[in-house]
């Protein structure tokens, strides 16, 4: 039988407000999430509950990242661990891949659209993702599927929708609803959202004069902090230097 509940993530990171910017986006995105300032109190949360992915910084205080990697193989051999760090080298990430089995090692800071897709690709390859999905019914195509994916994703956008939330809705696995959008759209399903959102904020900076956190409200932000940083992110400026740039036009 599949699973209803989110999957759990658990967030390591020493650097306080960073670590608030992560946890506020994935769970904004429909995942369960717990965090913790440095490994040690990462290994006392994982040892009370399961978790799926754990995002973590290589170098923290009370055990670094690799020392939370080769407890998590032991403890819960199936959690795909993902480093994020700002201060490593070549070697650290090849150390923490190849010979400690990390899933995926990221430079901060990490474009949030990327790492969510990264982690939909570690539930999806997930030895328990089998275990838990049920068959895919084979009476709808891929196709088909995706453009109800879309359909929902354009009417629901600003709603605190993501992906577990509309697999579940949709009656497909989060892995199966994860590949056919990404492999015949080039997007997942939040980068869908997102796209929606930040085209929606767009809209109203052009045709009002709603302030900065109106208009993230009214695109679907769960804070204009995340509307801010998506933003700058994907356009480069800041929503108000985009907004003075296109008066002039």
């Amino acid at each position: 039988m599949a699973t209803d509940q989110p999957h759990r993530i658990l967030v390591a990171e020493d650097d306080a407000e960073y670590r608030a910017v992560l946890v506020e986006w994935l769970r904004d995105s429909g995942y369960a999430v717990e965090e913790a300032p440095h490994g040690k109190a990462a290994m006392e949360l994982a040892g009370e509950q399961r978790f799926d992915v754990v995002l973590t910084d290589l170098r923290m205080p009370e055990a670094n990242g690799l020392e939370l990697l080769e407890w998590f193989k032991v403890m819960q051999p199936a959690a795909a661990v993902i480093f994020l760090s700002g201060q490593a080298t070549i070697h650290d990430a090849i150390r923490a891949l190849r010979e400690w089995g990390g899933f995926d090692f990221l430079e901060k800071p990490v474009e949030l659209t990327e790492l969510t897709s990264i982690i939909e690709r570690a539930i999806a390859q997930s030895p328990s993702q089998a275990t838990v999905s049920p068959p895919e019914p084979p009476s709808v195509p891929p196709s088909t599927l995706t453009q109800r994916a879309l359909s929902v994703i354009a009417e629901r956008f600003r709603e605190p929708i993501g992906l577990s939330q509309l697999s579940r809705e949709l009656g497909y696995s989060a892995a199966y609803l994860t590949d056919s959008l990404r492999r015949e759209t080039g997007k997942t399903v939040l980068q869908w959202i997102m796209h929606h959102r930040l085209e929606e904020a767009k809209g109203l900076m052009g045709s009002t004069d709603w302030t900065g956190q109106q208009i993230a409200e009214a695109a679907g932000f769960s804070s204009y902090n995340q509307f801010l940083h998506q933003f700058r992110q994907v356009y480069g400026v800041t929503p108000r230097a985009w907004r003075d740039a296109s008066k002039t036009r």
